[in-house]
């Protein structure tokens, strides 16, 4: 049976965390769980998983992958599909504050496809913005959604619209919308329970 020898916590940055296992004989095995995107990017190309991570995304569920091999040369063995709905005041609240002059964004770590879904099922209509730098004079009327944004992009666009004279309120689960720097030695749950 193969037994640990390392363990790396989840990092939001990364959006992985990994263990090596060794087996009796000394093999190690390194095994990488993570965001579909991120896990792709460190192990073998494989065009099948592409399309199921892509059809997934476009149900809604946020993909996991799961990696494992010898550390040059790791294959995604599993798919994870996580569903994770909104709650179900949110499409009234959006609604409300939508009448009261309040432009709702919804700025998310989450593939592109995934939030452009869960948006629309809370009553958020119009565009995705690219994944990547902010652009530049970025203004809240621009976009509804903003997704596969970092921690500390979220802080980047809160600036950016205070910038431009917004009043800016946010909400959030708490320990992955705060940037790292504020996160820095805090023993934070990997996912708390709403509220």
């Amino acid at each position: 049976m193969p037994k640990l020898a390392v363990f790396v916590p989840f990092d939001p940055v990364k959006k992985t965390s990994e263990a090596t296992a060794t087996d009796p004989a000394g093999s190690s095995e390194r095994i990488i769980k993570g965001a579909f995107t991120a896990v792709v990017a460190l192990t073998a190309t494989s065009p099948a998983a592409a399309a199921i991570a892509d059809e997934l995304e476009k149900q809604g569920f946020r993909v996991l992958a799961v990696a494992a091999g010898p550390a040059a040369s790791n294959q995604i063995i599993g798919l994870i599909a996580l569903s994770d709905p909104p709650r179900t005041d949110s499409i009234s609240l959006i609604s409300e504050l939508n009448g009261l002059g309040v432009r709702t964004v919804m700025v998310t770590g989450d593939a592109p496809a995934t939030a452009e879904i869960v948006a629309h099922a809370v009553g958020l209509k119009g565009a995705v913005c690219p994944p990547g730098k902010l652009p530049a004079g970025i203004q809240p009327e621009d976009f509804s959604v903003f997704a596969g944004v970092l921690p500390e992009g979220k802080f980047d666009l809160v600036k950016a619209f205070q910038k431009s004279g917004h009043t800016v309120g946010m909400c959030g689960d708490g320990a992955n919308d705060a940037p790292r720097s504020a996160r820095h030695r805090l023993a934070l749950p990997s996912r708390p329970q709403p509220t």
